[in-house]
């Protein structure tokens, strides 16, 4: 996207990498430092998660009124990434909390998920490019942070948003 749309040179693809990996890092951080301070990690997780729709939703709709430059769109990948960072170590530690004595089968598989899903959405870029364009990146980039909401809200109403619902016998 950023060298065959945006024209950014290699060397300038490589920092804008380290931008987006720096935004992963920044909000890792942010998720500790509010852990630190007693945040709840449900609420830290649909922060991060309305977040990335509000930057996602602003990237797809810059890319749909054919406002997709450098200058706007890379902020906002910044600010996505970021909201990964976010989230991500809330939603393990929401995944991981009710199967403490799976914690390394279940964060491998957390892991596993995570790297499918990313190839998955790459692949469906991929597909749409010639079709779409930039809006193949943004519209999947969109369209994950409602599919996270979508998963997030019916867990957020029960009492304890993470664990796996088990029925006692009687």
């Amino acid at each position: 996207m950023l060298i065959d749309v945006l024209h950014v040179s290699p060397g300038g693809y490589a920092a804008l990498f380290g931008c987006t990996g720096g935004g992963i890092v920044a909000g890792a951080f942010l998720n500790g430092r509010l852990a630190r301070q007693g945040v709840p990690p449900r609420t830290v997780l649909l922060a991060a998660i309305l977040l990335a729709l509000l930057v996602t939703g602003t990237l797809a709709g810059l890319t749909l009124a054919g406002a997709f430059s450098l200058p706007l769109a890379m902020p906002l990948l910044v600010l996505a990434t970021a909201c990964f960072g976010l989230a991500a170590p809330s939603a393990a530690h929401g995944a991981l909390e009710p199967l403490p004595e799976l914690a390394g089968a279940a964060g491998g598989l957390l892991t596993s998920l995570q790297m499918l899903m990313g190839a998955l959405a790459s692949t469906l870029v991929a597909v749409l490019f010639p079709r779409f364009g930039p809006l193949a990146m943004s519209g999947i980039m969109t369209a994950a942070a409602l599919a996270a909401l979508l998963v997030y809200l019916p867990r957020s109403s029960q009492q304890a948003p993470f664990s796996l619902a088990v029925a006692e016998p009687d």
